[in-house]
């Protein structure tokens, strides 16, 4: 019996101390005028709202106002919780692809000649693409909004080698030449849009004006084209700068 008494005696004033976090103090009853009747001071303004915050403090002191803050609480929690949920980042790659298992007296060699496993290899490739973080154009993670894909194509495939071709032939082979040619054509045009994509309304770097043959710095800078130039790339720069702060 003396445990338990104990036990409330220190329970009880952190539980008084919630109450009061949340009500805030009793309302002190105010005092009535020297030769007021009690009829008068019951009718006073004063009486009239303590009287109405003393039933409100009770009513939140109450189990009734403590159940009804605490299921408010809840209720909120599981709002904000169902919020985040919808926020979250979606994943439009998917799960990585499931690697098949070999059957049992298959060498490694055979198993990786067999269709199954040639097309695990197409979707693992195809997953990995798509979770590089190099897809600067095409992000992995975004939040339902719509992707801006890049004008320049897909990157052009390398052609395979024949068997029994070294290298320096493949080299010389025009598949080979063509498709390098592609490729720098591509890998041009990515980096153009990258940049576009970086610099966003700020346009295009101003192109520096070549400077004529046998003129000295001096008199380069002062041409109307090179200041021209100077201005606008001025202007570019404040805007480029402007962006990366926001």
């Amino acid at each position: 019996m003396k445990l338990i008494k104990f036990t409330f005696l220190l329970i009880f004033p952190s539980v008084i101390i919630g109450q009061n976090t949340e009500c805030g103090d009793r309302p002190v009853k105010p005092q009535r005028i020297e030769n007021q009747t009690i009829k008068n001071y019951k009718d006073s303004e004063n009486f009239i709202n303590y009287k109405n915050n003393l039933k409100q403090w009770k009513y939140c002191t109450s189990p009734l106002g403590i159940d009804e803050r605490e299921s408010k609480r809840l209720e909120n929690q599981k709002q904000k919780r169902l919020e985040s949920q919808n926020e979250e980042p979606i994943n439009k790659c998917g799960d990585r692809p499931d690697k098949p298992k070999r059957p049992k007296g298959t060498s490694i060699d055979e198993f990786r000649q067999t269709h199954v496993h040639i097309l695990y290899r197409e979707k693992l490739k195809i997953w990995k693409q798509c979770m590089s973080p190099k897809q600067l154009t095409e992000p992995v993670f975004s939040k339902k909004k719509e992707i801006t894909k890049s004008p320049c194509g897909n990157k052009p495939n390398k052609p395979l080698r024949e068997d029994g071709m070294d290298h320096e032939e493949y080299k010389q082979t025009s598949e080979y030449k063509i498709y390098r040619s592609e490729l720098k054509i591509w890998k041009s045009c990515e980096e153009d849009y990258k940049k576009e994509v970086l610099w966003g309304d700020c346009g295009k770097k101003p192109k520096k004006p070549a400077r004529n043959e046998g003129m000295n710095h001096e008199e380069y800078k002062q041409t109307s084209e090179y200041q021209t130039y100077r201005q606008s790339f001025k202007n570019w720069k404040k805007c480029i700068d402007s962006n990366k702060k926001e």
